[in-house]
């Protein structure tokens, strides 16, 4: 059986390694002229298996004259018109509140600790080199975030079993030194789980490892235009002037692909969520625990040799221009916030991506309404911590097997 997949990201190559362990003749498609050259290419590094916290919460009503006046330096919300981004606000908006964050939150978990250990298991089959790291996260907080919201989300956490440790600012210093540079540090949460790595290694050498072993074919460089449907079914998909068939599709294209599944009256609730990364070589006093500024929406992540740096969150934009203005920002920033921990005269990488969220910040795994077809999408800031996950699922979903946990809503009630 033969099965295409849209989008050459981590969530379409991890498809592509679990449907090709089943015995599916696979085929990748996508745009760019490498894998992993978008939305992958430089995220944030950090394997954040404790912190999938859905973006919407009951704390969004109080900011949201804020954002919407673009008032918020790390989360900017472009406003729109046009009726899907109205829909999937008011969806969002919807999601706001305490008892909708505890459902998101679990669904969330549940499939966050089934990737750890789909990746875990992927590694000790294959020898992979990633700049991988079990080196935890520790969640800075400034004076200004409520503690005491804080602590009941890590009991409700520790009740489905992601165990997360309150510290203070000295205790903060004393796990990760790097973190006494940081002015507004108040108090911290360490996750000993979390870890990082290179998405854009992962999803290269993963491709490799499908190329040589189950005969992947992997077609760069290659928009695709159309998916052709043909007697209830998709039938092929339009490449240029080529059309190919195969027996099931599979859209994995980020956020284009809300507009590839749009013409077949499938209305995938996603919008783009743009935000933007930096490299630089990270220096002996850079952390060796993944950092996340709570108060400035950043994050720090030490990849090898190279300290990466991500932040800044636009809601509705959909350019893929990267911002000067913005990768200004973010270097001010971390040489602000940890001034010793990279060589900031070298920019490695300058990168913005478009995130495709969903308004609970679920993902999209599994059938559409059309049989053949099928997504993995909508991860939007947790693609790389729930790619592995993701694709064990999709496998089990396409192949008829239970999918072995009841992670989150498959099929066409999402839509």
């Amino acid at each position: 059986m033969k099965v295409i997949i849209i989008g050459g990201g981590v969530i379409g190559v991890t498809s592509a390694y679990y449907l090709g362990k089943l015995g599916y003749q696979v085929i990748v498609i996508d745009k760019e002229e490498k894998l992993g050259m978008a939305t992958t290419f430089a995220n944030g590094g950090q394997l954040s298996y404790s912190h999938v916290d859905p973006l919407a919460n009951s704390s969004i009503f109080s900011k949201l004259p804020k954002l919407v006046l673009g008032m918020d330096p790390a989360f900017r919300m472009k406003l729109s018109i046009q009726p899907d981004f109205i829909k999937w606000l008011a969806l969002f908006l919807r999601n706001c509140t305490h008892s909708k964050d505890c459902f998101n939150t679990e669904n969330l978990l549940r499939l966050s600790l089934f990737s750890q250990q789909q990746l875990l298991e992927l590694q000790q089959q294959l020898e992979m080199n990633f700049d991988y790291r079990k080196n935890g996260k520790l969640i800075c907080y400034s004076h200004s975030d409520d503690k005491r919201t804080i602590v009941k989300k890590l009991n409700f956490k520790r009740q489905l079993g992601v165990d997360q440790k309150l510290l203070s600012r000295s205790e903060c210093i004393e796990l990760e030194p790097s973190s006494a540079s940081m002015p507004d540090l108040s108090f911290g949460v360490f996750a000993e789980m979390d870890e990082a790595g290179d998405a854009l290694q992962f999803t290269q050498t993963l491709a490799n490892f499908c190329e040589k072993e189950f005969g992947a074919e992997f077609l760069l460089g290659k928009p695709v235009e159309e998916l052709i449907a043909s007697e209830g079914k998709i039938a092929a998909v339009r490449v240029g002037d080529e059309c190919i068939e195969a027996n099931a599709f599979v859209v994995a294209a980020g956020s284009y692909s809300k507009m590839l599944c749009k013409p077949l009256n499938i209305n995938l609730p996603i919008c783009s969520l743009k935000g933007y990364s930096i490299t630089v070589p990270a220096t002996p006093a850079a952390p060796d625990i993944s950092l996340t500024d709570m108060k400035n929406k950043m994050v720090y992540c030490r990849l090898g040799d190279r300290l990466r740096i991500a932040g800044i969150a636009e809601l509705g934009n959909n350019s893929l221009a990267v911002s000067p203005k913005y990768i200004e920002a973010l270097l001010a920033m971390a040489q602000r916030t940890l001034p010793d921990a990279g060589d900031y005269t070298q920019l490695l990488d300058t990168w913005s991506g478009l995130r495709p969220s969903t308004p609970d910040s679920a993902p999209i795994i599994g059938e559409t309404p059309i049989s053949n077809l099928f997504c993995n999408t909508g991860h939007g800031m947790f693609g790389w911590t729930l790619a592995c996950g993701s694709g064990a699922l999709l496998g089990d979903v396409i192949s008829g097997k239970q999918p072995r946990s009841s992670l989150i809503g498959l099929g066409s009630s999402r839509f």
